[in-house]
């Protein structure tokens, strides 16, 4: 690496940087301080993160270049999104480790193929909700176990105003 930041500017007049690599070797697009290996730094949001201008990662098919898998982070929304599909047309499935391994959420060290650690937004301990996106209003199911307000020992399945079946050990 030369002893100074290498940069690429847009032609014209007025020169805008586009691409920085800095001479520790930190890759930036969108930013003059890339702080990582490689970093784009790009306000976004939308569901359609691979729809073209939305997200800030994609990665492209060859023979066919609208089948896209994105990265980013909706800066409006607050959240990070992963989406596959085909561009203006459908959604793809997204499979994670499907040759194998472990899926933690809020764990570092899964124990099992799925592994849901932490505590809800409600205090009511670990849960999953379903629900129907698509309706008029988004009641479902709450599967979960004990915290809060339910005992600790307990596993339970609500819908979203009453306990349907709930099992506690009474050791």
């Amino acid at each position: 690496f030369p002893s100074h930041d290498t940069y690429l500017n847009e032609g014209g007049g007025a020169s805008t940087e586009k691409m920085r690599i800095t001479t520790t070797g930190n890759v930036g697009i969108g930013t003059t301080n890339p702080l990582f290996k490689f970093q784009v730094t790009s306000d976004a949001t939308g569901t359609w993160a691979a729809n073209d201008g939305v997200g800030q990662l994609a990665l492209a098919g060859t023979t066919d270049p609208l089948k896209r898998m994105a990265l980013m982070m909706d800066t409006t929304n607050n959240v990070g999104v992963i989406q596959a599909q085909r561009v203006g047309y459908s959604a793809y499935n997204l499979a994670l480790n499907p040759a194998g391994g472990s899926v933690g959420i809020g764990t570092t060290n899964p124990a099992f193929n799925l592994d849901v650690s932490g505590s809800s937004a409600t205090s009511n301990g670990v849960g999953i909700r379903l629900f129907n996106s698509n309706a008029s209003n988004t009641n479902g199911w709450w599967l979960g176990t004990g915290g809060g307000t339910v005992p600790s020992s307990s596993f339970s399945i609500a819908d979203n105003t009453t306990y349907r079946m709930s099992y506690r050990d009474w050791e």
